[in-house]
């Protein structure tokens, strides 16, 4: 009898010997700058990767390699034979040369009054806008103004900035939303990858010696 249990208890050894190792990866969380770029690794074989929102980081499916793109939170998932695991990627802002505006297509004065939390510098039926700074000086943000359609839903926010900083705002758009093209001196930036995705357009140019950033509900 005791034989006996010796072998079961060989035989069960070498069963947990053989089992195949749970995927282990070289990393669970990256925190990157846009187009920065983190390579996962791992003990797998017949890996594969995916990332959960390719608008804020993108990846090669075959080799790992991440790409930042745009601020915000998502997950890689890598499966293997081994298994599967995710990687938390976080890209972080660079630029913060502007005040971000209140965006939220359709939303009340009320809302906009209340996210903003900022007694308004000018207001009527139309437009509420703030003043944060002054073109001949050093801050870059100098007016924000909300425009309403027919007085009640937000359709559109531009923002007004100092010259000085056009080359920075570019970076700070471009670290947020999706470049699109420049023509005729008008950068164009979406909020997503996509076209059919597309909620928000954003433009950059000069307007009467002015550089204007304009944010607009896509049609």
């Amino acid at each position: 009898m005791k034989k006996i249990v010796i072998i079961i208890a060989a035989i069960l050894a070498l069963m947990g010997c053989s089992k195949e190792p749970a995927l282990q990866l070289n990393t669970e969380d990256v925190v990157m700058y846009s187009l920065d770029e983190h390579l996962i690794t791992s003990n797998g074989t017949n890996v594969s990767f995916a990332s959960e929102n390719p608008y804020i980081a993108s990846v090669n499916e075959t080799t790992g390699k991440v790409t930042g793109m745009h601020i915000g939170e998502t997950y890689i998932n890598v499966v293997a034979d081994q298994g599967s695991a995710k990687v938390k990627v976080t890209i972080k802002a660079k630029y913060h040369t502007i005040t971000d505006p209140y965006i939220n297509w359709g939303a009340s004065r009320s809302d906009v009054l209340e996210k903003v939390n900022l007694a308004p510098d000018f207001e009527d039926d139309y437009e509420i806008s703030y003043i944060y700074g002054d073109a001949n000086y050093g801050d870059p943000h100098i007016v924000t103004s909300y425009l309403f359609k027919s007085g009640v839903a937000l359709r559109s926010v531009i923002v007004f900035i100092n010259n000085d900083y056009y080359a920075e705002a570019v970076l700070h758009l471009a670290e947020r939303f999706q470049y699109i093209g420049e023509k005729q001196g008008v950068i164009v930036f979406a909020d997503a990858i996509e076209d059919k995705d597309t909620k928000t357009l954003i433009s950059i140019s000069k307007q009467s010696g002015q550089y204007v950033i304009i944010y607009s509900q896509r049609d």
